[in-house]
Protein backbone atom coordinates (compact mmCIF):
# COMPACT_ATOMS: atom_id res chain seq x y z
CA UNK A 1 0.00 0.00 0.00
CA UNK A 2 1.18 3.71 -0.60
CA UNK A 3 0.54 6.74 1.07
CA UNK A 4 -2.19 9.03 -0.07
CA UNK A 5 0.13 11.85 1.39
CA UNK A 6 3.32 11.02 1.75
CA UNK A 7 4.05 7.90 -1.23
CA UNK A 8 5.71 6.30 0.67
CA UNK A 9 5.03 2.69 0.88
CA UNK A 10 4.11 0.69 3.77
CA UNK A 11 2.22 -2.75 4.68
CA UNK A 12 -1.68 -2.85 5.19
CA UNK A 13 -1.69 -1.48 8.42
CA UNK A 14 -3.85 1.71 8.79
CA UNK A 15 -1.06 4.44 9.65
CA UNK A 16 1.72 5.21 7.66
CA UNK A 17 5.00 4.95 9.61
CA UNK A 18 6.53 7.48 7.71
CA UNK A 19 3.98 10.55 8.38
CA UNK A 20 1.59 8.64 10.39
CA UNK A 21 -1.31 9.50 8.25
CA UNK A 22 -4.49 7.54 9.26
CA UNK A 23 -5.69 5.67 5.79
CA UNK A 24 -9.05 4.75 7.69
CA UNK A 25 -9.91 9.06 7.32
CA UNK A 26 -10.06 8.49 3.08
CA UNK A 27 -13.05 8.73 1.89
CA UNK A 28 -13.18 5.75 -1.00
CA UNK A 29 -16.93 6.54 -2.01
CA UNK A 30 -15.66 10.15 -3.61
CA UNK A 31 -12.63 7.98 -5.86
CA UNK A 32 -13.12 8.03 -9.41
CA UNK A 33 -12.82 5.15 -11.80
CA UNK A 34 -12.71 5.14 -15.62
CA UNK A 35 -14.45 2.76 -17.45
CA UNK A 36 -13.46 0.56 -20.25
CA UNK A 37 -15.75 2.00 -22.42
CA UNK A 38 -15.27 6.10 -22.02
CA UNK A 39 -18.58 7.91 -22.63
CA UNK A 40 -18.45 11.57 -21.92
CA UNK A 41 -22.31 11.82 -21.37
CA UNK A 42 -22.13 9.69 -18.24
CA UNK A 43 -18.74 10.48 -17.15
CA UNK A 44 -18.26 13.02 -14.16
CA UNK A 45 -17.11 16.52 -14.59
CA UNK A 46 -13.38 15.21 -12.65
CA UNK A 47 -12.59 12.45 -15.27
CA UNK A 48 -13.68 14.85 -18.29
CA UNK A 49 -11.28 17.85 -17.16
CA UNK A 50 -8.32 14.69 -16.34
CA UNK A 51 -8.69 13.84 -20.04
CA UNK A 52 -9.35 17.44 -21.19
CA UNK A 53 -5.29 18.50 -19.30
CA UNK A 54 -3.96 15.37 -20.26
CA UNK A 55 -4.51 16.30 -23.70
CA UNK A 56 -3.33 19.90 -23.00
CA UNK A 57 -0.17 18.36 -22.02
CA UNK A 58 0.30 16.26 -25.35
CA UNK A 59 -0.23 19.32 -27.20
CA UNK A 60 2.26 21.63 -25.02
CA UNK A 61 5.12 18.67 -25.05
CA UNK A 62 4.49 18.55 -29.03
CA UNK A 63 4.75 22.08 -29.45
CA UNK A 64 8.03 22.04 -27.43
CA UNK A 65 9.22 19.56 -29.75
CA UNK A 66 8.48 21.51 -32.54
CA UNK A 67 9.88 24.83 -31.14
CA UNK A 68 13.12 22.51 -30.70
CA UNK A 69 13.02 21.52 -34.46
CA UNK A 70 12.48 25.16 -35.53
CA UNK A 71 15.11 26.52 -33.17
CA UNK A 72 17.59 24.05 -34.47
CA UNK A 73 16.40 24.71 -38.32
CA UNK A 74 16.90 28.19 -38.34
CA UNK A 75 20.49 28.05 -36.12
CA UNK A 76 21.80 25.66 -39.34
CA UNK A 77 20.66 27.75 -41.64
CA UNK A 78 22.24 30.16 -40.01
CA UNK A 79 25.39 28.60 -39.63
CA UNK A 80 25.83 27.76 -43.55
CA UNK A 81 25.22 31.20 -44.51
CA UNK A 82 27.43 32.69 -41.80
CA UNK A 83 30.20 30.42 -43.40
CA UNK A 84 29.43 30.69 -47.22
CA UNK A 85 29.99 34.61 -45.58
CA UNK A 86 33.17 34.20 -44.39
CA UNK A 87 34.63 32.13 -47.45
CA UNK A 88 33.02 34.52 -49.52
CA UNK A 89 34.77 37.31 -47.69
CA UNK A 90 38.43 35.67 -47.74
CA UNK A 91 38.56 35.28 -51.65
CA UNK A 92 41.53 37.35 -52.73
CA UNK A 93 43.25 37.90 -55.59
CA UNK A 94 46.87 37.07 -56.52
CA UNK A 95 47.79 40.50 -57.83
CA UNK A 96 46.41 42.88 -54.56
CA UNK A 97 43.84 44.53 -53.79
CA UNK A 98 41.03 44.90 -56.72
CA UNK A 99 37.84 46.29 -56.86
CA UNK A 100 36.18 41.95 -56.99
CA UNK A 101 37.28 41.48 -53.35
CA UNK A 102 35.48 44.88 -52.09
CA UNK A 103 32.53 43.40 -53.79
CA UNK A 104 33.67 40.15 -52.08
CA UNK A 105 33.86 41.56 -48.77
CA UNK A 106 31.01 43.43 -48.63
CA UNK A 107 29.18 40.25 -50.22
CA UNK A 108 29.64 38.39 -47.23
CA UNK A 109 29.08 40.89 -44.95
CA UNK A 110 25.39 40.96 -46.41
CA UNK A 111 25.51 37.07 -45.33
CA UNK A 112 26.38 37.87 -42.01
CA UNK A 113 23.11 39.96 -41.97
CA UNK A 114 20.99 37.14 -43.50
CA UNK A 115 22.57 34.71 -40.66
CA UNK A 116 21.51 37.54 -37.80
CA UNK A 117 18.34 37.35 -39.60
CA UNK A 118 18.05 33.92 -39.67
CA UNK A 119 18.98 33.38 -35.70
CA UNK A 120 16.28 36.00 -34.82
CA UNK A 121 13.55 34.52 -36.66
CA UNK A 122 14.32 31.12 -35.18
CA UNK A 123 14.40 32.37 -31.64
CA UNK A 124 10.83 34.37 -32.42
CA UNK A 125 9.21 31.60 -33.93
CA UNK A 126 10.23 29.22 -31.14
CA UNK A 127 9.65 31.63 -28.59
CA UNK A 128 6.06 31.43 -30.04
CA UNK A 129 5.62 27.27 -30.37
CA UNK A 130 7.74 27.44 -26.56
CA UNK A 131 4.91 30.48 -25.21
Amino acid sequence: MFCPKCGSQFDGTNICPNCLFDTTTIDTTTVATIPDTFDKTSASPDIINLLASNTCRLKAAAFIVLGCVVLFLFFSAANQISESGFKIMNISSVGGTTLDEAYYFELGGIYEGYATISRAAGIFFGAILFG
